[in-house]
């Protein structure tokens, strides 16, 4: 690619600048101030854009703001070049924001726009990114020094045909947001995720086992359930009584349980000491009626004793009658007395059996009714029991069923570990395999490197070409007496020549479409008159296969 034509509209303090380079090595003297850096920023402006000004707050690195026109009128210009058989001339105009600029690439041969490039015309023309045309192919006095980082070197090979460091880094990127997923700092990440959840499992199925086994320990004969009673129960049956009676019915089983705790038989009896009973109290009345109707004879004989006596005596007139018959009367009295007193015995006899004839009939109507509150309550507390009997057992299959499945949640999260294990070992192994592949082949970018390099070395002067050396990371030293020492040791103009035999290797090896223009901002300042000859004869024989610029205030007599 060669530049034939530049026209600068508005740039930074360049208004109606034009250009026209008439031979491959192009020297642009012009003093202090007078825009030549300026010109050169416009250069690659016109190529590669001016770019975003949201992100970086330092002037130098926002051209956008630093090249606004210092005056009024459109902002940008245009350049008219070759590549290959064709013609072309960029327009651009640029301003505060990106999206509103403009682009045009016009086919000089037709007059129309082409569409042979975008406005990413840099990148496609030269293969290179800009960050890598602005290290390589744009050099300036103050910052010849090739600082290759990670993101550098992948720039540097990332417009050729050759891209196996970007896909490398491409790689790289996937793999390790891959493996952050997995784990992160602090304890995040999905592997610490699983692996809480794995220990949450095992919490809950010790939990599950503990109470299973609780339950299972709680199960015991009837006789003994019995005993499990209130509270207990209130809380597997909440609103039901132990027994299933009713507070009244409750009340009066504990005053029949009172009543019978003196040592009453409750159970059986009653029945043959009624009838005991009844049979006394019929053979007591029937003495209660033999006594009044002996009474009534007594009375009799008392009465007829009276009687003869009287007549006896004082009618007959015999006196063994009157004795007789007064004998008589006196026994007929004692016998009613005997007999009345015998009758109240009777009487006093029967109304006692009458009253344990009433407590044996309250006994068993009592016995019968707590017979009844007690086989009631004996029912339900068996139902009770059998429903808490039921409700355990439930309960077990319940825990059971929930251990199965806590055990299945487990099991399918130690298999989700274990895959990400494998899956965390897999990408560490590629990671440490593409970092093995990545420095073996940095190693051999950099042979190849290496070729251009110490030819173009060599070409400045044999000897320093002789003594340099480029390592696997593209750092420079030089062997002085035996002694591999770094480039600070030794002068600027030194330093100078061997950065610039750098890019230009770098820009040879990344050379593959368009060769690039090359601005040199007055890069050989600092080299003594002898230095500056051998540089320009350099940059000469350069010049016959990339287009150069060189731009500086000085006037140079090997020119």
């Amino acid at each position: 690619m060669k530049i034939q034509e530049c026209y600068v509209e508005n740039f930074g303090g360049l208004s109606g600048y034009h250009f026209c380079p008439e031979e491959p090595l192009e020297y642009l003297c012009a003093p202090n101030g007078s825009g030549k850096t300026t010109f050169a920023a416009f250069v690659c402006a016109m190529f590669y854009g001016l770019g975003s000004a949201r992100t970086r707050k330092n002037l130098e690195e926002v051209p956008r703001k630093k090249y606004k026109p210092w005056q009024q009128g459109t902002w940008g210009g245009w350049i008219r070049f070759a590549a290959g058989t064709k013609q072309y001339r960029i327009e651009r105009t640029f301003s505060e924001k990106e999206r509103e600029d403009t682009f045009a690439l016009i086919d000089l041969d037709t007059g129309m726009v082409s569409q042979d490039y975008t406005e990413n015309i840099g990148e496609e023309l030269f293969g290179m990114t800009k960050a890598t045309y602005q290290a390589t192919a744009f050099m300036s006095w103050n910052h010849m020094r090739v600082e290759v980082n990670e993101n550098m070197r992948i720039g540097f090979f990332d417009g050729t045909q050759d891209t196996g460091l970007l896909k490398s880094k491409q790689a790289a990127a996937a793999i390790e947001a891959e493996y952050r997923e997995y784990k992160k700092t602090g304890n995040r990440g999905e592997l610490a995720q699983v692996t809480e959840e794995l220990n949450r499992l095992s919490m809950q199925e010790w939990e599950l086992e503990r109470q299973r086994k609780q339950l299972s320990e709680q199960k015991m004969p009837l006789s003994l359930q019995t005993e499990n009673t209130g509270a207990d129960i209130q809380a597997e049956m909440p609103g039901s009584s132990t027994t299933g009676l009713t507070a009244e019915e409750e009340e009066r089983l504990a005053f029949l349980d009172d009543y019978f705790a003196a040592g009453l038989n409750h159970t059986d009896g009653w029945e043959e000491n009624l009838i005991k009973l009844r049979e006394q109290k019929r053979e007591c009345r029937s003495k209660i009626r033999q006594a009044k109707r002996l009474s009534v004879a007594a009375v009799f004989l008392a009465a007829a004793g009276v009687i003869l006596g009287i007549l006896s005596m004082a009618v007959l007139q015999k006196q063994p009658a009157a004795v007789f018959g007064g004998l008589a009367g006196i026994a007929g009295v004692a016998l009613f007395f005997l007999l009345r007193r015998r009758t109240a015995q009777y009487k006093e006899q029967l109304e006692g059996l009458n009253g344990a004839e009433e407590k044996e009939r309250t006994g068993a109507a009592y016995a019968k009714e707590y017979q009844t509150l007690s086989q009631k309550e004996e029912f339900y507390k068996q139902i009770h029991h059998a429903f808490q009997e039921q409700q355990r057992e439930e309960k077990c299959k319940m825990l059971e069923k929930q251990q199965i499945q806590v055990l299945q949640k487990k099991r399918q999260t130690g298999q989700q570990k274990k895959q990400i294990e494998q899956r965390m070992e897999v990408l560490e192994k590629s990671m440490q395999y593409l970092t093995e592949a990545k420095q073996a082949y940095i190693s051999h970018m950099a042979k190849d490197l290496s070729e251009p390099f110490y030819a173009y070395l060599s070409a400045f002067d044999e000897e320093l070409g002789r003594k340099v050396q480029l390592n696997d990371t593209y750092e420079i030293g030089i062997v002085d007496h035996g002694i591999l020492r770094q480039m600070d040791y030794y002068s600027s103009g030194i330093k100078d020549v061997i950065w610039f035999c750098e890019r230009m290797a770098f820009i040879q090896r990344l050379s593959v479409k368009e060769k690039p223009v090359i601005v040199l901002d007055d890069i050989f300042l600092a080299l003594d008159n002898q230095m500056q000859k051998k540089a320009f004869n350099m940059i000469g024989r350069i010049s016959q296969d990339f287009q150069i610029i060189y731009l500086s205030c000085h006037e140079y007599a090997v020119l």
